[in-house]
This record gives C-alpha cells, structure tokens and sequence, in this order.
C-alpha cells in the first residue's frame, strides 16, 4: 500500500505555488492544472498512483459508501 505523508503534499503544494503553476480547466500536467488535476498530479508525482480526472470520476471510482453507523453515509477512500 502507498502512503502519502500530509506534510509531502502541502510541500508540493507549496512548491507548485512558487513555481506560478496556473489554473487551466481540465488539465493535470506540470505548470498547469484544475482542483482535481492537483491533486492527480500529487498522487502520481508523490506516489506513482494514478487517479481518475474530475470530481464526479474520484468519488465513483475512489470512494465507497461507509456505514450509517460509521460515519452517517458520508463518502471514504479505500
């Protein structure tokens, strides 16, 4: 299992906002990308995981429904 650490993220983050990367609709590329693309590329570049583009895509392919007893139907990760 890869485990992505919080803080390797908020580094990349932090880099990619140093470097100017701009925002461009449906892009997840270096210097470019959308909300979802940024966190597409993070996965890949920290983890070598592809996730799938767009918002509707990660929560039909990543998420599972939990149990109303867990946490009150919201959506989790695998």
């Amino acid at each position: 299992m890869t485990i992505i650490q919080a803080n390797d993220l908020i580094a990349l983050f932090k880099r990619m906002a140093r470097e100017h990367w701009h925002y461009e609709w449906g892009k997840a590329k270096e210097g470019a990308v959308d909300c979802s693309g940024a966190f597409v590329y993070a996965f890949k570049e920290l983890g070598g995981l592809t996730l799938p583009h767009g918002s509707n895509a990660l929560v039909r392919n990543c998420a599972r429904e939990a149990s109303k007893t867990r946490l009150h139907g919201d959506k989790v990760a695998r």
